[in-house]
């Protein structure tokens, strides 16, 4: 699979390589393993990432790059090994 990145706002990038999602803009990167079935929910403010184990990661995203994250979000779950 090839690498995608989307912007979530000027200073968060979100990749997705094939076997990690990575976010970085933060202290520390912060990843999740396509394993843990992570998820991209957006509310009208917030993208918040929900792994189906560990800790959930939420930020803030400007509303112009709301349709590239949303098709990020079906990209990453499309992504999830299959069960």
């Amino acid at each position: 699979m090839e690498t995608h990145e989307v912007w979530a706002n000027p200073t968060t990038l979100l990749t997705l390589d094939g076997r990690v999602l990575e976010v970085f803009g933060f202290t520390d990167a912060q990843r999740f393993h396509l394993a843990f079935r992570p998820v991209l929910q957006r509310s009208k403010k917030l993208v918040t990432i929900k792994p189906e184990s560990g800790p959930q990661l939420s930020f803030f995203y400007d509303r112009e790059n709301a349709d590239r994250l949303d098709a990020f979000g079906r990209l990453l779950e499309a992504a999830h090994p299959p069960r």
